[in-house]
């Protein structure tokens, strides 16, 4: 009686495209965000966070793992500690009122699993506190209809108690409607621009709510504790999203008008190049500094 449904379990990959870039940090001092005494609770299902980085430091609550590989919720890939710094870093974060919390549910070889995500999802199902939410910079192309596969259902159950969730639509120049847990309808899908244009490798179409720039985004390195590196992908887009989610929530915005609030921040922009996609609406975020981090 406390089995809801059966089937084969199956991956789940970083929304990341291509390799990423080590980046060096010169010049005077830049300004940075100032962590903020009421915090939102932001759970990064990713590879985990690097909590001693520069601009992460402080600012991680203690998270989950899937793995048993003796390092915890820290990061064993680097996927997840640039999301987590786009997110609430000091550097490129989009929010100083971040606490950013790893649910580790992606090894050091880029894979999850389903079954890893769900129980990420279950844990923080389980988690205290009010002010919520998740970022799921993953994608899975999943055969079963939409709304009955058990990530999707498991993603579902996150938004049913309250807890926005931002997802990365995908790197495949697919529709995002055949990815989970992109096309889940009552999540905040994003898709990724490069410059002026979508990216060539950002899935579109209708089940995309809105785009952020996503190419080649500088954030926190997992190689060097003062280190950064640019990173590409509807990955990045959906990180940079959450962060702005997160100071929504900070406040006051209840969960079910941030979308909406977000879309009143954003532009709107006439496409016609993509199947199921008229316009698309774009939201410019804050782009931090290079200068001077770790003089």
């Amino acid at each position: 009686p406390r089995i809801s449904a059966v089937e084969q379990d199956g991956f789940v990959f970083p929304a990341q495209e291509g390799a990423t870039v080590p980046v060096q940090t010169e010049g005077p001092a830049a300004p940075l965000l100032s962590p903020s005494a009421d915090l939102v609770d932001v759970y990064v299902f990713d590879s985990g966070i690097r909590a001693g980085h520069r601009a992460l430091s402080g600012l991680v609550g203690q998270g989950f793992t899937s793995f048993r590989n003796a390092i915890g919720t820290e990061d064993c890939n680097g996927h997840g500690t640039h999301v987590a710094g786009s997110i609430g870093g000091r550097q490129f974060g989009q929010t100083g009122r971040a606490r950013l919390i790893s649910v580790k549910v992606l090894d050091r070889d880029s894979y999850g699993d389903v079954s890893t995500v769900i129980a990420g999802v279950e844990w923080v199902l389980d988690q205290p506190g009010a002010s919520k939410i998740a970022n799921m910079s993953l994608t899975r192309l999943d055969p079963a209809p939409p709304g009955q596969a058990l990530l999707d259902r498991a993603v579902m159950a996150l938004i049913t108690a309250g807890i926005p969730v931002v997802v990365a639509a995908g790197n495949s120049a697919a529709d995002a409607r055949l990815y989970s847990p992109a096309r889940i309808a009552a999540a905040i899908t994003v898709g990724a621009m490069s410059g002026d244009e979508v990216a060539t490798s950002s899935n579109t179409g209708g089940g995309v709510d809105i785009y952020v720039q996503g190419a080649d985004v500088p954030s926190a390195s997992l190689t060097d504790s003062c280190g950064f590196e640019r990173m590409s992908g509807t990955s990045m887009a959906a990180a940079r999203l959450t962060g702005a989610a997160a100071d929504l929530l900070a406040d006051g915005t209840d969960a079910q008008d941030v979308l909406p609030g977000l879309l009143a921040r954003s532009s709107l922009q006439e496409t016609g190049n993509f199947t199921g996609e008229v316009t698309r609406v774009v939201l410019g975020l804050r782009e931090g500094d290079l200068a001077g981090f770790c003089d």
